[in-house]
């Protein structure tokens, strides 16, 4: 197995959690740039660059891409407001998505519970509801597949 990290802060490079895996990898390559994906006779084709510009192909029988996500909190316009941060970047929330300030709410994916649409949606008819002063229950995430 080699793992290959395109971009972002997957983890850091010194700290490359082996524990995780069943069977630890082969080999990493921490720097490098997608060029071309194909079907080759043993499954999978993987060319691309380093960050020194040279050429790598790498052929394997399987290709697994996961990809991560962020939250996206920037230019909210919550440095005037007593919206809190936590550690996960995450805007901190109550069981009905209100933040620490006065009728503020957050919901989907800048909070911390699961980046799912259609939690989301949930949240968001939730914080309507109890906006319009209906009375609302938290949602039961035991319900939510993960």
């Amino acid at each position: 197995m080699t793992i290959l990290k395109v971009a972002g802060p997957w983890f850091d490079d010194q700290e490359i959690p082996e524990r995780t895996f069943t069977d630890p990898p082969d080999s990493y390559m921490l720097t490098w740039k997608w060029v071309r994906v194909e079907k080759s006779k043993k499954g999978v084709k993987v060319s691309g660059k380093t960050d020194q510009g040279a050429d790598v192909t790498l052929e394997a029988e399987m290709l697994l891409v996961a990809v991560g996500r962020m939250p996206s909190i920037e230019n909210l316009g919550r440095e005037n407001i007593k919206v809190i941060v936590n550690s996960r970047g995450t805007i901190k929330v109550n069981d009905y998505c209100e933040t620490d300030e006065s009728d503020v709410y957050a919901i989907g994916d800048v909070i911390d519970i699961a980046w799912l649409a259609h939690v989301a949606s949930t949240e968001g008819s939730m914080v309507v509801e109890k906006i319009e002063g209906k009375k609302v229950e938290p949602i039961n995430l035991r319900l939510v597949p993960n």
